[in-house]
C-alpha cells in the first residue's frame, strides 16, 4: 500500500487556542514580515500603525519624469537564496537577468576635478590596494586585545603605507583615487568614517551573490507581504505618541494614554517596535512610559545613525554612451577639507541607472550636507548637479538635466536619518541589547519587542536585516503563544498606545 507522506506545519500556533492581541508599530520591511509571519503562523489578531501615508518604510520607490528610481533602500545584498528578500523578488518576478547586478567601481573611470582622467593602470591598481585596506579593516573584527579607533585613523594610516609603493610619477593620481574611494566609502555607510569603529567594521555578513536592483521599483517586494494579510490591518497616519507597559500603571492619571482628546488609545498583549533607531534617539525618553532601562537606552545613544540622500537626475539626450555613465569622483585631500562649505565634495560618484534611460544618481551622505540638500529646490539641485558634471568632464557645453528628486530622510521626523552603523565605542552587544526584549528577565512575559534593521547584527543596514528582525520577533510571540496556551494574562489592560 503506498502511504501519502504528511507535512505538518511545526511553526503554527494551535488553532484551539485564544490569539494574542498584537500591535506594531511601523509598516515597513521588518514591520510588515512580522505581521506576514505572524498571520502565516495562526495569530491573526495584528494591527500595524503606520506614521506615513505609505508601506514600506526606508523602501521608497517614485517616479521622475517617467523613470523608476529608488529615494530608500537600492539594492539587495546579496543574490542568493539565503537572503529572503532575493527570495521575495524572485518569487513575483522582478528579478529576470543578471544585468541588475552592480557592476562596482573596478569597471568605472575616476577623473579629476580638473577635468582629467586617471590612466587605467594607476586606476586598477589603487582601486586594489584599497580593497585590500578594506579587507584588512574587516579582519579587525574580533580582534578584542586592540582597540584600533576609528575606520578613518585605520584607513588613512595603511592608504600612507600604500602610496609609498607606487611610483613616484604616479602617486599623486594614486592618493587622489584612494581619497575618492575613502569619500565612496563614507557615503556607503552614511557617516565620517571618524565616528565609524575600526574594530566593528567587520561584524557586517556579506552574503554572497552581490547587489542586485529590482528594475520596477523595490517597492514591489512589499507585495506579497502585504497580499495576505487581513483586510484593513494596517492603519495609516497614526504617529504613535505613547507607550504604557507596566502593570503597575493601572489608573487614568497615570497612563498618560492620551495627549490629545483625539488620539486614538490601543491596548495590546504584546507591542512590536520597529520605528527607526534615529526616531529612538530623539524620542526615547518621551515615547515610553515608565522610560525604557537603562542597558537599552545607554544602546540606543552609543550605536551609530548615519545620514544619506539620493538626488537622482533624468536627462534627455543623455551626454554619456548607455551602460557607461558612471564616473568616480578623485578629490584630492585638500579638496575634501573644504566639504563643509561645498555639499557637492561629499560626492563620491555619480552613477548611471542602467535600467532607466538618461537617469544618474548622487548619494549625500552626512548630516551637514543632508541638512543643505534637502533645503534645495529642484531647480537649484540641477544647477548644482550641471556644476559637478562640468567641473569632473571639463566639458562647459553640457546640457542640464531636466527634472530631479531627492530623498529627504534626515530631516523627515519619522526616520530622521538612514540607515545603523557601528559607531567608535560601541559594539555587537549594543545591536544585541536593543534588540532585547522589554521586559528581558526569562522569568518574565516580554510586553515590548523591537525589530529593525538596527537591532540584526551581522546583517544592519540591510534589508534583509530589516526582515529577519520582523521575522524574529513574530516568531517570539508564536513561541509565548505555545508556552502560554493563549495570550498572557492581565497584559492587555495595562499595556496601550496612543496613536
Amino acid at each position: 500500500m503506498k502511504l501519502e507522506r504528511c507535512i505538518v506545519d511545526t511553526s503554527a500556533v494551535d488553532s484551539t487556542l485564544e490569539c494574542p492581541k498584537v500591535v506594531i508599530v511601523g509598516a515597513g520591511m521588518a514591520g510588515l514580515s512580522a505581521a506576514d509571519w505572524l498571520v502565516r503562523c495562526g495569530i491573526t489578531d495584528v494591527t500595524v500603525i503606520e506614521a506615513t501615508d505609505r508601506p514600506g518604510g526606508r523602501i521608497q520607490s517614485c517616479w521622475l519624469d517617467g523613470s523608476v528610481v529608488e529615494l530608500g533602500a537600492i539594492w539587495i545584498e546579496g543574490a542568493c537564496p539565503a537572503n529572503s528578500v532575493f527570495n521575495l523578488a524572485c518569487r513575483e518576478g522582478l528579478i529576470v537577468k543578471e544585468d541588475n547586478k552592480w557592476k562596482g567601481e573596478a569597471t568605472s573611470i575616476y577623473t579629476t576635478s580638473q577635468g582629467g582622467e586617471i590612466s587605467p593602470l594607476v586606476n586598477n591598481t589603487a582601486y586594489h590596494s584599497f580593497k585590500l585596506i578594506e579587507d584588512q579593516a574587516a579582519e579587525l573584527y574580533g580582534n578584542a586585545n586592540t582597540d584600533f579607533g576609528s575606520l578613518e585613523d585605520f584607513i588613512s594610516e595603511r592608504v600612507q603605507q600604500e602610496l609609498k609603493v607606487f611610483p613616484e610619477n604616479s602617486r599623486y593620481d594614486a592618493a587622489r583615487a584612494m581619497t575618492g574611494m575613502t569619500n565612496e566609502l563614507r557615503t556607503h555607510l552614511g557617516a565620517d568614517l571618524k565616528d565609524v569603529s575600526a574594530n566593528m567594521y567587520g561584524s557586517r555578513s556579506e552574503l554572497p551573490g552581490g547587489r542586485v536592483k529590482v528594475p520596477s521599483g523595490m517597492i514591489g517586494v512589499l507585495a506579497p507581504l502585504i497580499r495576505d494579510l487581513p483586510e484593513c490591518i494596517i492603519k495609516y497616519r497614526k504617529p504613535v505618541v505613547k507607550i504604557m507597559w507596566e502593570a503597575e500603571l493601572k489608573s487614568e492619571n497615570q497612563s498618560g494614554s492620551k495627549r490629545k482628546e483625539e488620539n486614538d488609545v490601543i491596548t495590546a498583549d504584546y507591542v512590536i517596535i520597529t520605528a527607526s533607531l534615529g526616531v529612538l534617539k530623539k524620542k526615547v525618553d518621551e515615547l515610553f512610559v515608565p522610560s525604557l532601562p537603562d542597558d537599552k537606552k545607554v544602546a540606543i545613544n552609543k550605536l551609530g545613525f548615519g545620514f544619506v540622500d539620493h538626488i537622482f537626475y533624468k536627462y534627455k539626450g543623455p551626454f554619456w554612451p548607455r551602460g557607461e555613465g558612471s564616473v568616480r569622483l578623485a578629490w584630492s585631500k585638500d579638496e575634501l577639507t573644504e566639504r563643509s562649505s561645498d555639499w557637492l565634495r561629499s560626492i563620491g560618484a555619480w552613477e548611471e541607472d542602467v535600467e532607466q534611460e538618461g537617469v544618474i544618481a548622487l548619494r549625500v551622505a552626512g548630516k551637514r550636507e543632508t541638512d543643505c540638500v534637502e533645503k534645495m529646490s529642484n531647480k537649484k539641485l540641477m544647477e548644482e548637479a550641471w556644476r559637478l558634471t562640468r567641473t569632473f568632464t571639463g566639458d562647459p557645453l553640457l546640457t542640464h538635466p531636466v527634472a530631479a528628486i531627492c530623498s529627504k530622510w534626515s530631516s523627515h521626523p519619522f526616520f530622521l536619518g538612514a540607515k545603523s552603523y557601528l559607531a567608535v565605542g560601541s559594539t555587537v552587544a549594543d545591536q544585541l541589547a536593543l534588540g532585547a526584549p522589554v521586559p528581558s528577565d526569562p522569568c518574565e512575559i516580554p510586553a515590548l519587542l523591537f525589530a529593525g534593521e538596527a537591532t540584526c547584527p551581522g546583517h544592519h543596514a540591510t534589508v534583509h536585516g530589516a526582515r529577519l528582525s520582523g521575522i524574529r520577533e513574530a516568531e517570539r510571540i508564536v513561541k509565548l503563544t505555545e508556552r502560554l496556551r493563549g495570550p498572557p494574562r492581565d497584559q492587555k489592560e495595562t499595556l496601550r498606545l496612543s496613536a
